[in-house]
């Protein structure tokens, strides 16, 4: 009887393995930069043209979704692939670099948008975002304002939502004090007051390097609670107490898509 015991042990063992076998298998294999179509032929353009390992090393990914496209984390941003027309594209915050086969490598600058609305939810305007390699370009192109002087700054964050409260307080990433001519300091989101002409309209073109698109920094714009653009009744006083009164409109900064 002692003999049949180890003989018995293994039949048991190798039953186990059976049963575990079919969910060893469907586990999800470990991340492959090779897998997406394009990878290494957009991997070759980009560090041909801006250097070595621009791409970086795969981190984790996306495997196809039930339309078959995919997206992966690298170490150096987002890969994406389009089955559709075999578009492939890699982003590192800043730039986008786009492979469209006949059209070969195409770079572009990403960008950022924010609609703007009024507290009963009717349409301002628009404000546009765009990273440059020293800074962000914001334009504006606003209308529905009374004529004057209205603050207007970078919230800390992206909600609009109940109320323009939401929004928060100015971006201000550094803790620093308000106002471009108070000796403590201006936060990151204070910019120049726009004004508003007769017709209630107004444009501004607003350049500012105290904050990013670019992912993961400090200064990012895309931090884990985003951030929106408020225009204020009154123009800011460039003081310590910026005195702009209520929130007259309110846009949450949204990531323009890859592409």
């Amino acid at each position: 009887m002692n003999y049949r015991l180890p003989w018995i042990a293994a039949l048991v063992l190798f039953g186990a393995m059976l049963v575990a076998s079919p969910a060893l298998a469907s586990q999800q294999a470990p991340a492959d930069c090779a897998f997406i179509l394009g990878f290494k032929t957009l991997q070759g353009l980009i560090d041909e043209a801006e250097g070595p390992a621009t791409v970086g090393e795969c981190l984790e990914n996306q495997r196809f979704d039930a339309y078959g496209n995919a997206e992966q984390r690298t170490a150096g941003g987002l890969m994406v692939w389009r089955k559709a027309d075999n578009w492939t594209a890699f982003s590192d915050g800043y730039r986008t670099w786009v492979n469209r086969g006949e059209d070969g490598l195409q770079v572009q600058i990403n960008g950022a948008t924010a609609m703007l609305a009024g507290p009963d939810g009717a349409s301002l305007g628009m404000v546009t975002l765009t990273q440059g390699p020293h800074g962000v370009l914001i334009a504006a192109g606003l209308r529905g304002l009374s004529p004057g002087g209205h603050g207007f700054h970078i919230h800390e964050f992206g909600s609009c939502s109940p109320s323009f409260a939401a929004a928060g307080g100015h971006f201000n990433p550094e803790g620093t004090g308000h106002g471009f001519l108070h000796e403590g300091g201006v936060h990151a989101g204070d910019t120049p007051n726009i004004y508003a002409a007769a017709d209630g309209t107004a444009r501004a073109d607003i350049f500012t390097a105290a904050v990013t698109l670019a992912l993961d920094a400090d200064h990012s714009l895309f931090d884990a609670d985003g951030s929106a653009i408020i225009v204020h009744e009154k123009p800011d006083s460039y003081g310590a107490d910026p005195g702009a009164g209520g929130r007259v409109a309110c846009g949450v900064i949204q990531r323009n898509a890859i592409g």
